[in-house]
This record gives C-alpha cells, structure tokens and sequence, in this order.
C-alpha cells in the first residue's frame, strides 16, 4: 500500500512540472532570420534582415528561380522598433534566435555601436555563437542583400568564410557578442572586428543573374580588421598588420609566407602551429613568440640538403614575423593609441596594484609603454624531396 501511495505521489508530481511546449511556435508563422544588418539613417536607425525562404532552400535543380534569400529593411528610432516595424511589410513575425550574423554598417560603427547593439546582448533568445562584422566601404544594408553562389544562403556563407579565414589565412578574426561587450567595458583590451566588403556591382549581386556564371561578378570579400576604442570604430589595420595582430595575441592557427633567397625567388612556408605569450615584465610587455613551419614550396635554387640552410631560413622567417608585429604594434600605440592586444589584462594578471595606478591614463601609458620582442621560428619538415627541380632548368 505504502509503494502504491508513493508511485502514486511521484506520478502528481511529475504532472506539476511537465509543463509541455508552452512557447511553441509554428514554422509556418515565423521568418527566420540569417542575418541582421544596422546602419545609421540621420538620428535613426536603419535594420536590415536577410530572411530565408525554405522552400527555395530545400528545392531541387529545376524548381522556381526564386531567391533563396530575402532582405527587407525599415527604419525608427531604436533597433527593436524597426524589426517590429518589419511585420508591415513581411507577413510574419521575425525569428532572430538562429542568426549567424549581425553586420555593422562604417558610418554607425564611427559614431558608437554599442547603444544598438544591447538589445542583441540581452536577448536571452538569441544564440551566443553569431559573429559581429563592419561593412567596409559600404552599408549593412547593400551587403546583405548580395547572393552568393557557394552556399544557397549568404549568412552561412559569410558565417563559415570567416571562421575558415581564421584559421588558415589569420588577418582576419571571429568576434562574438560577448567578447565584442568585454572590449566595450574598456579593462585592458580594445576591440576589433573583422570587415566585409562588396566586390562588384550592388545591385547586380543582389539578383539572380550573380549565380549564373561560374565567376559571379559580384561577391563578398573579407577585409582586414577594424580598431575600436570603446564602442567606435577609429580606424582600420591593413592586412599585414592584421597578421601581426593575430600573431601577438596568439590567434594565428595556421597560414602561409615566404622568406626570400639571397640569389632571388622564395621558399614558401606554411605555418603550422604557432604559440605566443604576453607577459608583464618590470615595466615593459614582453611577447614571446614560438612558431612551426613547413617548406611548401621552393622557388629558387636554394640547396635545402645543405646544413647551412635551414638554419638561415629560420632566422629569416623570425626577421620577417617581427617585423610585422613591430609594424603592428607601432600603428596602435602611434596612430590609434588603443590597446587591442590586451596589454592592461596581462598587467592586471600579474600585478592588480601596478593596473591600478596606470588604468586611469591607459590609452597614454599604452603609447608609450615599451615592448620586447621574441621570436622564434622552427622550421620542421621540407617535404618529400630533398632538392628542387629548379636547379635543373636551364636558364
């Protein structure tokens, strides 16, 4: 009886907190989003979104020419009013839960972004894993509105170009919300971004036609990063500086560069594994780098085989990697005077009083704060042959 009245009890309890799928929601009633884009439009805002239609998404070869894609765009005072805006005008409510990225238009990135995007940051609906880009040289808006032709949907086409970049290329770099918030909150690191930019004719990309040719005239390229201090954009790293910054801040998981031969031509390098340190030293950042080559390919005729070789090489390959990092660190300490390193962090971690006194002052501190570089390369393997073919060729 006492077994029957327990099982019994555990089964009411067991209703109580079942309490189904109270916030369901149909397909058929929602516009998923995949991607959102904001730009400035005077004292408002103005939101674009990229919306899939599912059934050109799932059709097979022969079906409508319909885009698979969708961008609508409307303008209000804050960002939350324009997407509720958007119902006048798409038929469903917008679902912003699956959305792979939030594009920055330049001109809002130079006035301040961080106003604009605190709704995204609050909104426990919302993903963490979407990546926050500035459109270079151009609006959220016109960016997301060009078709690409490798993936049927651009924002998962941008989405997983960037995460690739990343890891074999390095200039570029995948920024989150919450790390994009840290970099607000001004303790030790500015922020960068990576910018997008449009290759071609706007409006052409946005049709049909972009997909029909195999070299589509409009696309979508990757730029370099973008500097922040605070929520602003001030500015922008060229692609070598980009590489320094990824090296300093041991982002780079892989990439590829060359070192010159003393009689012409190169040895090409892939990078393959890279490791750097930051470390608060007295009163000056010391960086150590340590990185791992292999030899790709040879365009000279250096003679590999020789033990005198290598060893120059590698000297060579460190010469060249500092120099990008020196290049880098001068262009944010003397030009942009923003710690997007993360230097004040290392202060912080290895002496909270020394943060302390200088936090106040930090972008001045940071201009003028020394830095020592180490760096190291290791070159490990030359590949299947032991000499080149070049030596052969007749001149």
């Amino acid at each position: 009886m006492f077994r029957k009245m327990m099982f019994i009890l555990l089964f009411l309890f067991m209703l109580l907190i079942m309490t189904g799928c109270w916030n369901r929601r149909e397909l058929s009633d929602l516009a998923i989003a995949g991607a959102i884009g904001i730009d400035e439009a005077g004292d408002q805002v103005r939101v674009s979104v990229q919306v899939l239609n599912p059934g050109e998404i799932t059709a097979k070869k022969g079906g409508s020419q319909r885009s698979p894609i969708s961008t609508y765009s409307e303008q209000a005072d804050t960002v939350f009013e324009a997407l509720r805006k958007l119902t006048t005008i798409v038929p469903r409510k917008i679902y912003s839960s699956h959305i792979r990225l939030i594009v920055i238009g330049e001109s809002l990135a130079r006035k301040g972004i961080g106003p604009d995007l605190e709704l995204f940051y609050r909104d426990q609906e919302l993903r963490p894993t979407f990546y926050v880009l500035v459109a270079r040289k151009t609006t959220a808006e016109n960016l997301l509105k060009v078709l690409t032709s490798n993936e049927k949907i651009p924002a998962e086409s941008l989405f997983h170009s960037l995460e690739t970049s990343e890891s074999v290329w390095a200039p570029t770099a995948t920024v989150n919300m919450g790390e994009l918030v840290r970099s607000f909150e001004g303790k030790g690191k500015a922020g960068v971004l990576t910018g997008v930019q449009v290759k071609g004719n706007v409006e052409f990309g946005a049709s049909s036609q972009n997909l029909s040719t195999s070299s589509p005239p409009t696309t979508l390229h990757l730029s370099s990063l973008s500097v922040f201090r605070r929520d602003k954009l001030i500015g922008w790293l060229d692609e070598e500086e980009s590489k320094g910054y990824s090296y300093i801040t041991d982002k780079v998981k892989s990439s590829v560069g060359y070192v010159s031969c003393p009689d012409g031509g190169k040895v090409v390098v892939e990078i393959v594994r890279s490791k750097s340190e930051i470390k608060w030293k007295r009163n000056s950042i010391a960086i150590r780098v340590r990185v791992e080559d292999n030899v790709a390919a040879q365009q000279c005729k250096l003679d590999l085989t020789d033990p005198r070789t290598i060893p120059e090489l590698e000297k060579k390959a460190s010469e060249k990697i500092k120099a990008i990092m020196k290049k880098t660190l001068n262009e944010a300490q003397h030009n942009y005077h923003a710690d997007i390193f993360g230097f004040g962090e290392a202060i912080y971690r290895s002496d909270p009083h020394k943060w302390n006194q200088l936090k106040q002052n930090w972008d001045d501190t940071f201009s003028e704060l020394p830095v020592q570089l180490d760096v190291k390369v290791k070159i490990r393997y030359t590949g299947v042959a032991n000499k080149s073919y070049l030596k052969d060729i007749k001149e």
